[in-house]
């Protein structure tokens, strides 16, 4: 099946995890991606699965320089037919252990920094293009340790 044929997509925070597995699947289904993530292991990882056939960007969600850099990263590879927006982490902990630093730098991760892709990015998706945003079940779990994460 090749359901993304001629399609360019990107993923962000597809280094590992089902952003990664998705983009296997789009480039097994004749896709071009395109993946962030901060990590380099997890980046020179991603090559190595993903081969020549993909974009790797070293990219932050929550920086807003990145977000400018990826934006003009994709004008030169090209417009986008899907975007996932995919990168986020949760740091978990009690909440007496939650910092307005820690607060802020899971805010900016998760919820900032996606809102300001898609803003930056949206320019450049093609008619009919797809947008997809990965959420938790960890709001409706009601786990303390969780607290903050769900909220994001």
């Amino acid at each position: 099946m090749a359901r993304f044929s001629d399609k360019r997509i990107l993923i962000t925070g597809g280094t590992s995890g089902m952003g990664l597995a998705g983009a296997q699947r789009i480039q097994a289904e004749g896709g071009r991606v395109a993946v962030t993530g901060r990590n380099p292991s997890r980046l020179q990882y991603a090559n190595s699965v993903l081969h020549d056939n993909a974009l790797l960007l070293r990219n932050d969600a929550s920086l807003e320089a990145d977000i400018e850099a990826l934006g003009e990263a994709v004008e030169k590879w090209g417009q986008l037919d899907g975007l996932w927006l995919n990168a986020g982490y949760a740091e978990l902990g009690e909440l007496e252990s939650i910092t307005a630093e820690s607060f802020n730098a899971m805010m900016n991760a998760n919820v900032r920094g996606p809102m300001l892709q898609l803003a930056r990015l949206s320019p450049l998706l093609n008619p009919g293009a797809s947008v997809v945003v990965t959420s938790s079940s960890s709001s409706y779990e009601g786990a303390a340790s969780t607290s903050l994460y769900a909220a994001t």
